[in-house]
């Protein structure tokens, strides 16, 4: 997942001098499919609207005829009018009440008591125990890793044709051609269905960072339509990470109609891998990311912060920035998020 990394300082200048390139008949039709329908979780009308493909004339805007700008400014002005999760609503108001706890099955269930937002794996939990975490006042969101794929997971060797080089730091993960109709329909299809079906009450969805590793237009499009189908299941959709792709998404104005929110990781602190330990994040690089949220926060998006093993004296500059901003944040005790 993205919390399985650090981003440099150089991530913001890969994406400003990033230049989409002229695409395959492959990504044509990956592109008829991301936005053909600009509703969102109920919220807007099912009115069809089309993204496709860059021309050599112009990669900014995809274009596909002399009406695709139309079609693009319509879906904007979709997206600056819908009413999504802000900052405000009721769920995430309190910074204490929000965990991440993707590490843990229902026998440990217990850290989750005081928190009233969760972030749980699906797989490690039932429909019955999501329905008693729901008796209890709790939303619940669950992971759902689409950039990547874990060796441990059963689907693993279904896919491996589709990947795209190790995940660093994590030896045991794969990046994924998330262009692929076959990956797609797979997240969409079968385990977006299957979690809508257990009752959860948003996605929490990791590593659109892919796109930051593997810049093309067609991954970009590709994570488009991921999240454009799992909207029909009427979830709140969360954006772990990829920092990237959502600063793409709010430049083409279609950030609200795809996801709801963001939650990044490591703003003020920093893990390091090779000796296994956590400490304060760089200056340069919480700048960065301070700048960034920002942006994300004046375009309507919610925003939620995960840190790690952040000390007394952060956690309460953590705590000041949060209160500023009305962000919640989680201190997380170590990666394993248990």
């Amino acid at each position: 997942m993205a919390m399985k990394k650090l981003t440099g300082t150089l991530l913001f200048f890969v994406f400003c001098i990033f230049v989409c390139v002229g695409c395959s008949n492959k990504t044509g039709e990956i592109a008829e499919t991301v936005v053909t329908e600009a509703w969102s979780a109920g919220f807007v009308s099912r009115d069809t609207a089309t993204m496709a493909p860059p021309s050599e004339e112009d990669s900014t805007v995809p274009d596909k005829s002399s009406s695709s700008d139309d079609r693009m400014n319509d879906l904007t002005e979709r997206d600056s009018d819908v009413p999504f999760a802000s900052n405000d609503d009721e769920h995430i108001r309190s910074r204490s009440e929000y965990g991440v706890f993707i590490g843990i099955n229902e026998k440990e269930s217990d850290r989750l008591e005081q928190y009233k937002l969760v972030v749980i794996e699906p797989s490690e939990f039932s429909a019955m125990y999501i329905e008693k975490l729901h008796a209890a006042e709790k939303t619940v969101y669950g992971y759902l890793n689409i950039g990547s794929v874990e060796e441990y997971r059963f689907y693993y060797d279904q896919f491996q044709e589709l990947f795209l080089g190790v995940y660093d730091d994590w030896p045991d993960e794969q990046w994924i051609d998330v262009a692929s109709p076959k990956w797609q329909n797979f997240i969409i299809d079968e385990l977006g269905k299957q979690y809508a079906d257990m009752g959860l009450d948003g996605l929490f969805l990791d590593n659109a960072d892919v796109f930051y590793y593997h810049p093309a237009e067609d991954i970009f499009l590709g994570l488009c339509a991921i999240m454009q189908g799992l909207r029909k299941y009427d979830l709140k959709l969360i954006v772990n990470g990829g920092d990237c792709f959502v600063s793409k998404c709010m430049e083409k104005g279609i950030a609200l109609t795809l996801f709801d929110g963001v939650n990044q990781e490591t703003v003020f602190t920093s893990i390091d891998f090779e000796n296994q330990s956590y400490g304060a994040q760089s200056e340069e690089e919480t700048a960065y990311f301070k700048k960034y949220l920002a942006k994300v926060k004046e375009y309507g998006l919610s925003v939620c912060l995960l840190e790690y093993e952040a000390n007394r004296s952060l956690s309460g500059k953590i705590d000041a920035y949060c209160s500023e901003n009305n962000f919640l944040w989680y201190n997380a005790n170590g990666i394993e998020l248990r």
